[in-house]
């Protein structure tokens, strides 16, 4: 049987020892099918490019933001522009499918209801903004990445169309349901592509009250259109 010294300089010797590293264990990495894989690299992608602009993207930081290899990358779209592409129709998809349901939701959809929901919709950080850039980045030479909205488009109008002939009183004909729409969505697609500029320009900041200023303006052109 030890003494109480004895034990005393045990733990001493024990402590002394190296301790050995305790395993940290791996995180595990998340399996997904391809599917899942590929629409996780395109949300990566619209969010990056919405924020930075497709011009000043490449697939290096698209594989950073998704945390991606750029070979799984080309895997799934072979190329730049073929990922640029796909960013593009998810990016338009998504804002067609979020107008639809919430146009078809307005309780009471006035002219003012529909032209504040179109804004709203387009004014969306990562949606709108892409979509607004694909308008204005086709060049001779380029693929045409405005061509790629143009179903979704038709289905916006479309519905469209079916909201002022249907819910709204007096009925407006077919030429003013499309002159609304183009004037509306060339003047937000304008709009969230210029904004900064103008609002600096006129020595103002952009922002929520910015705006809310110009939904004021362009509902107040929607009502002349439709008188």
């Amino acid at each position: 049987m030890r003494t109480a010294r004895e034990d005393t300089v045990a733990r001493d010797i024990g402590s002394a020892m190296p301790k050995k590293p305790v395993a940290t264990p791996r995180a595990k990495r998340t399996r997904r099918t391809p599917d899942q894989a590929r629409k996780h690299i395109l949300d990566a992608a619209v969010r990056t490019f919405a924020r930075n602009g497709p011009a000043a993207v490449g697939l290096k930081e698209v594989a950073e933001a998704a945390g991606v290899s750029h070979a799984l990358i080309t895997h799934y779209f072979e190329t730049y522009d073929g990922l640029v592409g796909a960013a593009v129709t998810e990016a338009m998809t998504e804002l067609r499918a979020r107008l639809i349901e919430r146009l078809l939701a307005i309780p009471n959809p006035t002219p003012e209801a529909v032209v504040t929901l179109y804004m709203d919709t387009a004014l969306e950080p990562s949606y709108g903004r892409l979509v607004s850039w694909a308008f204005f980045s086709d060049h001779e030479g380029s693929a045409s990445y405005a061509d790629l909205l143009v179903p979704d488009m038709k289905l916006i109008a479309a519905a469209t169309e079916y909201m002022l002939g249907t819910r709204i009183k007096p009925r407006p004909t077919r030429r003013q349901a499309e002159a609304l729409l183009v004037s509306v969505w060339a003047l937000v697609i304008g709009y969230v592509a210029g904004q900064n500029f103008f609002w600096r320009a006129l020595g103002r900041k952009p922002g929520p009250s910015r705006d809310k200023d110009l939904r004021e303006a362009v509902i107040a052109i929607t009502r002349g259109m439709l008188r």
